[in-house]
């Protein structure tokens, strides 16, 4: 269930919204990265989560701006 709501909130946001929370993920997968370099990281899954979340947000992205381009051609 918890993913399923995940996607029904980052569907709720606007474009605006998705790509500040987009390049808050990368700054915090190169975060992740670092740490796991440095032997601060103790969950390293915390990367693979970050990369999934980053995956889910350009989906998205990519879904609304099919809508757009659909849209238009109406």
């Amino acid at each position: 269930m918890k993913r399923k709501d995940e996607i029904k909130e980052l569907r709720s946001k606007t474009e605006k919204e998705l790509l500040a929370l987009l390049r808050k993920s990368y700054e915090d997968l190169s975060k992740h990265h670092f740490q796991e370099k440095i032997k601060e990281l103790k969950n390293i899954n915390k990367i693979k989560a970050e990369k999934i979340k980053i995956a889910r947000i350009l989906t998205i992205l990519r879904e609304k701006m099919m809508e757009k381009i659909d849209e238009k051609k109406a």
